[in-house]
C-alpha cells in the first residue's frame, strides 16, 4: 500500500514539475510575442500616417511642416484612424512633424 502511494505521489510531483517548467517557458514567450506584435501594429499605423503626411507635403497641399490629422482627414489622405492597440480614435490634434525626408508622429491625448 505504501509503495502504491509513493508511486502515485511520484507521478503527481513529476506532472506538477513538468507543468511548472512548461509554464516557465511558455508565459514569457507569449508575453514577448504579444509585445512584439503590438509594437509592429503601432509601427505600421504610425508609418501609414507619416507617409500620408509626407505625400500631402510633397504635393504641396499641406504647406507647413506640422500637419495635423484633421488636415489629412479634410484633404482625403486618411479616413479617421484608430490606435491599433487601444482601438480609440487618434485625436484630430495629433500631428506629424516633417524635417526633410524624416517624419515624426506626435500623438495628442484628449484626456
Amino acid at each position: 500500500m505504501k509503495i502504491i502511494n509513493l508511486i502515485n505521489l511520484n507521478r503527481v510531483l513529476t506532472i506538477v514539475t513538468i507543468a511548472i517548467l512548461i509554464m516557465a517557458i511558455a508565459i514569457p514567450a507569449v508575453i514577448t510575442v504579444r509585445n512584439r506584435h503590438n509594437e509592429r501594429l503601432l509601427y505600421a499605423t504610425t508609418m501609414k500616417i507619416r507617409e500620408k503626411a509626407l505625400l500631402c507635403f510633397h504635393r504641396e497641399e499641406c504647406l507647413e511642416t506640422k500637419i495635423t490629422l484633421r488636415q489629412l482627414y479634410d484633404l482625403g489622405y486618411l479616413e479617421e484612424i484608430a490606435h491599433p492597440i487601444t482601438k480609440e480614435y487618434y485625436s484630430e490634434d495629433s500631428y506629424v512633424l516633417i524635417n526633410g525626408s524624416k517624419t515624426q508622429f506626435i500623438e495628442i491625448n484628449e484626456n
